[in-house]
């Protein structure tokens, strides 16, 4: 119509691009790795060991998934190499390592600005694909049923977040008890 003038904002959060988020990761990861295998007297530490494989990128209101909760449980126990709080408790990462596999298989997690986190493995591809198979799947849900025209049916699934009380939370939880084994 004439002499209407019309305007919106809109406003919506981060919205992450996968690979860049894993490519990222992996340079915190490959960083922190170098930083603990570093020996002084040479001088050297070690790249990332075998493949890097991240397993999924997670905002806060999802860290109660059944995926990052199996993983957290899986590694639980496994050695501390690396645990990590900094830039005013907005940026953790740990590192574990199984101490039962030869070769080894390494986890690691990060958090980023208390929002999201990006977790995985590292080492034998055999291992890592075995530890992944034995997290639990996230399960969707078909949310709408379709027809595209000369497509046939389709749907459209979707996954209700899973908020994650403050006391499950164990990811960067470093106990007492732990730190004599982290430090071996």
């Amino acid at each position: 119509m004439p002499g209407v003038k019309m305007t919106f904002n809109m406003t919506a959060g981060p919205q992450l691009a996968e690979d860049k988020v894993y490519k990222l990761a992996g340079f915190h990861v490959g960083g922190f790795f170098y930083m603990i295998t570093y020996d002084s007297e040479t001088r050297l530490g070690s790249g990332v060991p075998g493949c890097f494989a991240p397993i999924a990128v997670v905002p806060r209101s999802d860290w109660g998934n059944a995926q990052i909760m199996g993983f957290q449980e899986l590694i639980a126990d496994w050695p501390w190499r690396l645990n990590g709080i900094g830039a005013s408790t907005f940026f953790g990462v740990m590192i574990r390592r199984n101490p039962c596999l030869d070769p080894p298989l390494w986890a690691w997690a990060l958090e980023w600005n208390k929002s999201h986190r990006v977790f995985g493995f590292m080492g034998d591809e055999a291992a890592i694909r075995s530890a992944y198979s034995s997290l639990p799947a996230l399960e969707e849900q078909i949310v709408e049923r379709g027809k595209r025209v000369g497509d046939g049916p389709e749907a459209t699934w979707a996954r209700p977040e899973v908020s994650l009380e403050e006391d499950r939370d164990r990811l960067f939880v470093w106990t007492s008890d732990e730190g004599s084994a982290a430090s071996s």
